[in-house]
């Protein structure tokens, strides 16, 4: 009881910690191709008025961010073919996996869009549980108009290990992966 108490807590620190030595934004974020590889960049005051924002948002997956999950696409052109047809309105949402819940994950996104005045059009491409941020912004009420969505290797049923009333399986299935390296679970832990 007090393992599943206290995981969610432990994750998100864990996780926001992971994010910051990493020097990696968490948020929305403007990307960029910079000598061969993806660059997410905190995005400042929007530029565009409403009506004319089209952007193009990238969704990363468990344990990821959005560098390293699409970083492929810088080294072979693809991104800068993307940045040229969507004039440079290029995004993605760098968000906890692990410590956030998608709907908590989603509703984030959305203050975020809006926030950057993107909040009228957006295609998007995902990955993994990014895909299960992605149909809970597109049904939200106030989301942006979603156009296309590419939706690879994306659960359709959720990712039921890590829901909420399942912490206790996912600690005991942790613990378990644990006891397989020298040490123990402690081990494995730090």
């Amino acid at each position: 009881a007090v393992a599943g108490a206290l995981l969610p807590a432990l994750a998100r620190a864990w996780e926001k910690k992971r994010f910051a030595e990493a020097h990696i934004p968490l948020g929305l974020v403007r990307l960029s191709a910079e000598g061969g590889k993806l660059v997410a960049s905190r995005i400042g005051r929007p530029s565009l008025p409403r009506a004319k924002v089209k952007g193009l948002l990238f969704l990363h997956g468990t344990f990821s961010h959005a560098s390293a999950a699409f970083s492929d696409l810088a080294r072979d052109g693809g991104f800068e073919a993307l940045s040229k047809l969507y004039e440079g309105r290029v995004f993605a949402f760098n968000h906890l996996t692990v410590g956030r819940s998608p709907q908590e994950n989603a509703t984030a996104l959305l203050e975020a869009v809006r926030g950057a005045s993107l909040d009228s059009s957006l295609d998007i491409v995902t990955h993994s549980r990014g895909g299960l941020v992605a149909r809970l912004l597109a049904s939200s009420a106030g989301a942006p108009r979603v156009n296309r969505v590419f939706l690879a290797a994306s659960p359709n049923e959720g990712t039921p290990l890590a829901s909420p009333a399942r912490w206790d399986r996912l600690a005991a299935w942790l613990a378990n992966l644990g006891e397989m390296f020298p040490g123990g679970a402690l081990a494995f832990g730090l």
